[in-house]
C-alpha cells in the first residue's frame, strides 16, 4: 500500500482562495466581478387591532339626541369585548344603549351586559360570542355597541370629549388582543342669537302686523308663534318666514280679539331663544252691521275656546282649510263655553257660516239666522284632509306618550288612548258637517 502524500503547496493556494471569497463577501465585489443576488425572505407583521368610534366628531344640538357607534377593526379572532366610556353628566346624558352587529350574529343570543350611570357619567359594555356564532377576523370595522346621547348643555369650548378607557379585547382562548383606541368629540352647533324688539300692531278687524330686529347671520328663517287671549301661554306655530324677513302680516283674525306673538330664529341644527317679551295687539271692531251668535262645542273637551267661525258673503266653499282667509269674510272666535258673536257689515248678505278648529272636522251652515243652534265638531282629523281615516289613526297611535299638540285632540297636554278613541269613534266620517 502506498503512503498518503499531502501537497502542502496546493493546500496553501486553496486557503488563499477561501480568504478572497470571505473578503469579497465582507467588503464588496472587486471590479469586473458580478455580485451574488440577495435572497429576499417574506416578512410577517401581526395586525394591531383598533377600538374606537365610527367617526371622530358628532354634532348634536342642545336638547336633541345623537348616536355614536363603537367599532373594532384590523383584528384577528375577536371573541370578547369590554370597554368603558367616561363623559361629563352635566353636559351629556345617555338615552339608550344597544348591541352592535358583532353581538347579533344570526339571531344567536349573546352574553352582553351594557350598563350606564348618568349621575356618575359612565358607560360599560362587556360581552363575548357563544357558539354557533364565530369570532370576527378582518380589517373592516365591526360594531360592538352603540350609545344614544342627549345634549343637555354646551361648554364654552363648543365640544365635549368622549374617552374610551379600560378597553379589553379577547381571543377565543382568553388571550389578550393587543390594540389601540381612539376618542370622539361631541360638537355643539353655533348658537343663534334671538330676535329682539318684537312689536305687534292691529291694522283692521282681521289683521295684525308684526315687526322685529335681528343681528344674526346664520339663520335659515324665523318661526312665528301665536296664542289668544291676552295673558295666554299656550303658544302654537303660526307660520315660518325666510331668513331675510323682519316682519309678518297675520290675517283672517277675529274682530275685537287680542292675539299675542313670539318669534325665534332657526337653522338646520338649532333654534334660538324666543324674543324676550311677547307682543300683543287687539284687532279693531268690525263695521256696524248684522250680528250672528251661536255655540260651537269641541268633542272630548271641556274648554271649547279657539274655534274660528267664518261668515262669508260667497256661497259655502268646498274646502276645509281656511288658514289663508277668504274674500268678503268676517271672522270670530269662540270662548271657553264655545260661544261666539260675529258682527257683519250692514247692508251685506251672508250666505255661508263655517266653524273650524285644528284636528276637528269643519261644520258648515248655508241658512243664516241671528241666533244659531249649537253644533259639536267631531275630533280626529289630525291629517287635515277633511276625512277621519287610517292615516289619522296611525298618526295618533305613533304619537301616544308624547306631548305633540298637533295630535292632542282633547287638549289635555298629552297624546294618549283617549285621543285615539275619539278619532276611532269617528272613523270614516267626512267634513263639512251639517250645522
Amino acid at each position: 500500500m502506498s503512503a498518503l502524500k499531502i501537497n502542502w503547496n496546493s493546500l496553501r493556494w486553496v486557503g488563499l482562495a477561501a480568504l478572497v471569497i470571505v473578503c469579497v463577501a465582507l467588503l464588496g465585489k472587486p471590479a469586473g466581478l458580478v455580485a451574488a443576488q440577495p435572497i429576499h425572505m417574506p416578512t410577517f407583521e401581526s395586525p394591531v387591532a383598533k377600538i374606537g368610534f365610527s367617526s371622530g366628531t358628532l354634532e348634536i344640538p342642545i336638547s336633541h339626541t345623537g348616536t355614536t357607534d363603537v367599532q373594532v377593526s384590523n383584528v384577528v379572532d375577536l371573541a370578547g369585548v369590554r370597554f368603558h366610556i367616561i363623559f361629563p353628566p352635566a353636559e351629556l346624558q345617555v338615552v339608550s344603549t344597544a348591541a352592535g352587529a358583532f353581538f347579533e350574529q344570526n339571531g344567536v343570543p349573546m352574553p352582553l351586559i351594557p350598563t350606564h350611570d348618568n349621575a356618575a357619567g359612565t358607560v360599560d359594555f362587556v360581552g363575548s360570542v357563544v357558539p354557533p356564532a364565530k369570532p370576527y377576523s378582518g380589517a373592516a370595522p365591526v360594531g360592538v355597541g352603540s350609545i344614544t346621547w342627549k345634549l343637555v348643555s354646551c361648554p364654552a369650548s363648543g365640544q365635549i370629549p368622549l374617552t374610551l378607557v379600560s378597553t379589553e379585547l379577547s381571543d377565543p382562548n382568553g388571550g389578550v388582543i393587543t390594540h389601540t383606541r381612539s376618542a370622539i368629540s361631541i360638537l355643539c352647533p353655533t348658537p343663534l342669537v334671538a330676535p329682539t324688539n318684537l312689536k305687534a300692531s292691529a291694522v283692521s278687524s282681521s289683521q295684525i302686523t308684526l315687526t322685529w330686529a335681528y343681528t344674526g347671520t346664520n339663520q335659515d328663517g324665523f318661526e312665528i308663534e301665536r296664542c289668544t287671549p291676552n295673558g295666554c301661554t299656550n303658544f302654537a306655530l303660526r307660520d315660518r318666514v325666510p331668513a331675510n324677513a323682519r316682519g309678518y302680516s297675520d290675517t283672517g283674525l277675529a274682530a275685537e280679539t287680542t292675539y299675542c306673538y313670539r318669534v325665534r330664529a332657526y337653522n338646520a341644527a338649532v333654534y334660538s331663544d324666543y324674543t324676550t317679551d311677547k307682543a300683543c295687539a287687539t284687532t279693531t271692531p268690525p263695521p256696524n252691521g248684522v250680528t250672528v251668535t251661536g255655540t260651537v262645542l269641541l268633542q272630548g273637551r271641556t274648554d271649547h275656546s279657539g274655534t274660528t267661525v267664518y261668515l262669508t258673503e260667497d256661497a259655502c266653499p268646498l274646502v276645509q282649510a281656511l288658514s289663508f282667509g277668504l274674500p268678503n269674510v268676517v271672522t270670530c272666535v269662540t270662548d271657553e263655553k264655545g260661544d261666539f258673536t260675529c258682527k257683519g257689515v250692514e247692508g251685506k248678505t251672508y250666505q255661508c257660516l263655517l266653524a273650524t278648529h285644528d284636528m276637528y272636522l269643519v261644520a258648515r251652515r248655508s241658512s243664516m239666522t241671528v241666533a244659531l243652534p249649537s253644533v259639536t265638531l267631531l275630533g280626529g282629523n289630525v291629517v287635515a284632509d277633511k276625512t277621519i281615516n287610517i292615516f289619522d289613526l296611525a298618526r295618533i297611535a305613533n304619537s301616544i306618550g308624547s306631548t305633540d299638540s298637533a295630535v292632542d285632540i282633547n287638549g289635555d297636554g298629552k297624546v294618549d288612548v283617549y285621543d285615539l278613541t275619539i278619532a276611532a269613534g269617528n272613523f270614516g266620517k267626512e267634513g263639512p258637517l251639517p250645522w
